[in-house]
Order: C-alpha cells, then structure tokens, then sequence
C-alpha cells in the first residue's frame, strides 16, 4: 500500500493517479472464454466506468472494450464478478456511503 502522507498535496496527486489509472477489478471463466472486469475514471463525465475484456481458452483477444452501461458511481467503489461457468456473469456493485447500497447486475455473453 502505497502512503501518501497528510499534506493536502499528497492526497490531491493519489487521487489524480489514481484516476488516471485503469484496474482490474475481477477476472471471470465462461464455457468458451476467460474474461477481465477493468475499472476506468471517465474525467468528463465524472464517472467510473467498468469495461469487459475477453479471451478464448489459448490467451487470444475475443472482444477487447465491452463497455457495460450499468455499473459505474461517481465514488470509488467496489465491484465483485461472478459467473455460472457457462453464458452468464454477474457483478456486485458496492457504493459507500452513509448506508452502503449494493446492486447486482447480470449480462449474459454469447459470441
């Protein structure tokens, strides 16, 4: 874990990096596919937007930027994939706040 230290400075350049990073936030397996949840800032919108990336069983790129319309907040939140193994992932979206709010999502892929 990286300290940045109390100095207002400090937490504004942690921020700023960490908004100008991607992440991966879960790694999932289909029948035909591995696929990678990726979480990104979208500095326009003000926005986090998570982003499917998938592979076949050998490593190659499927589909590369699935955006996914639903999961995203404005605060730094946590995502939590799961699948059946077969077509269907589901994500779990924490969003903190005064009481913590979660919401599943389901996406079924079929390529």
């Amino acid at each position: 874990m990286i300290k940045w230290g109390r100095a207002q400075q400090g937490r504004e350049a942690a921020g700023r990096w960490y908004c100008s990073s991607s992440w991966v936030c879960g790694l999932f397996s289909l029948r035909k596919f591995v696929g990678i949840l990726i979480k990104s800032f979208n500095i326009n919108e003000k926005k986090w937007n998570c982003w499917i990336q998938l592979y076949n069983l050998d490593g190659e790129v499927i589909e590369k930027g699935i955006k996914l319309a639903e999961p995203g907040s404005h605060v730094t939140e946590e995502f939590y994939i799961e699948s059946d193994k077969l077509n269907n992932i589901y994500i779990l979206e924490n969003t903190n706040g005064i009481l913590p709010r979660y919401i599943i999502y389901h996406y079924s892929i079929e390529l």
